[in-house]
């Protein structure tokens, strides 16, 4: 019998295409979800699905009966309290391996930012279950450029002078799902980046031009002016994403994926080809 993983946060744009990897390589997937129907539409009924909340023990040992493994990919208030649970019920079922989304900057350097704080407090909760475990810290995503364009106008935070070595979420997806067969991914930490360092600014104007020919520019705006048209607008999205640009124009882009590119393979999808997957032939190259 196939052994079954379950994707905690299977429905975002990480946990995806992590499901459909593991079910390509032929394990079975089980989907946690709060919304049943968006799960089926986008896995459709080769995908057994629990619906339940990451705050819900009963619900999490239902989604977790009858599985060797759980990926989480979770984000915002819920995942430390979700991490937590996750781990207090896979230990008390007897779990083999937890697979868990971290971030490229997360260390104890950098631990005075709360999202920072929060990621490290649940790798340490993981660390600590005596369960095996691998913990992934990607850095900027090219899916996430989407975030940046509303309506017919694009933006940014701060000046970015930093280049990021953005990863697709698909060869992000094939690495998780290799962990899962490779031995010599256990118990370990896993610095993931793209194969170019790429400035933020040029990679939104790649995007732009490519996704959506009708933006013509991009604002940039500073770090206080985002902040007082967030609380204005009462939006948390660009409170998160302004705190999080200037976190990052900060730190910059930290670790080593040496490791990560010799055990589990380099992911080699550029921003140009991308774009040409999921944007069409506008794109001109460069």
């Amino acid at each position: 019998m196939k052994e079954k993983i379950l994707v905690v946060g299977a429905t975002g744009m990480l946990g995806a295409p992590v499901a459909r990897r593991l079910r390509d390589i032929g394990f079975q997937v089980c989907v946690m979800t709060r919304r049943t129907a968006r799960a089926l539409r986008l896995f459709g009924k080769s995908f057994e699905v629990v619906e339940s909340d990451i705050t819900d023990l009963s619900g999490l040992e239902r989604a977790l009966d009858g599985c060797s493994g759980v990926h989480i990919s979770l984000s915002g208030t819920v995942e430390l309290i979700g991490v937590k649970n996750i781990v207090f019920v896979s230990k008390s079922i007897g779990i083999k391996k937890i697979t868990y989304v971290s971030g490229t900057s997360v260390s104890e350097d950098n631990a005075w930012f709360p999202l920072i704080r929060q990621k490290l407090e649940a790798e340490r909760v993981i660390k600590e279950t005596g369960i095996c475990y691998t913990i992934f810290c990607p850095t900027w995503f090219m899916e996430s450029l989407s975030r940046f364009v509303k309506g017919n106008r694009a933006y940014m935070f701060g000046r970015q002078l930093w280049p990021y070595h953005f990863v697709a979420a698909d060869d992000f997806a094939i690495i998780v799902a290799r962990s899962y067969i490779r031995k010599d991914a256990d118990c370990k930490r896993f610095i993931t980046h793209g194969p170019e360092g790429i400035l933020f600014r040029d990679a939104l104007e790649k995007y732009c031009a490519a996704c959506h020919p009708e933006v013509k520019h991009i604002s940039k705006i500073p770090y206080w002016l985002s902040k007082i048209i967030a609380r204005l607008k009462k939006s948390e999205d660009m409170k998160y994403i302004s705190n999080f640009m200037e976190f990052f124009e900060k730190v910059g882009e930290t670790g080593d994926p040496e490791e990560a590119n010799r055990i589990l393979g380099v992911p080699n999808t550029t921003l140009n080809q991308w774009l040409k997957d999921n944007c069409g032939e506008r794109l001109t190259t460069t």
